[in-house]
């Protein structure tokens, strides 16, 4: 072997031991890159779990109000209907009223 040969080979052998290096940096890098993608997934799953975990325990939580605000709306609704009929039946009594004095009026032969 020639000195121009083997200093050839021992630049190729530098240039080999290099990329060497290289590739194990750029293993660790990846690897790395790797652990990060898959614990940000996890940590997306959990996010958004808590998300609709919180919304429905809120909702639980909720309910119980939300059902004594109903009823206690339902009970004002059925008082406005009773207060309505209750009206309906003060304009029936006013207008027999009315129609029984016109009537007596009629009989008396009086005048307003």
């Amino acid at each position: 072997m020639t000195p121009e040969e083997k200093k050839k080979l021992d630049e190729v052998y530098e240039l080999v031991a290099e990329n060497n290096e290289l590739l194990k940096g750029i293993s660790k890098v990846t690897t790395k890159m790797n652990r990060k993608m898959i614990l940000d997934g996890v940590m997306k799953v959990v996010y958004y779990g808590v998300i609709i975990g919180g919304s429905i325990g809120a909702f639980y939580l909720v309910q119980p109000y939300i059902d004594s605000l109903r009823s206690s709306l339902d009970s004002i609704n059925g008082t406005m209907s009773e207060v309505n009929k209750a009206t309906g039946s003060l304009k029936n009594g006013v207008s027999v009223f009315s129609t029984m004095e016109e009537n007596l009026r009629a009989l008396t032969g009086g005048s307003k």
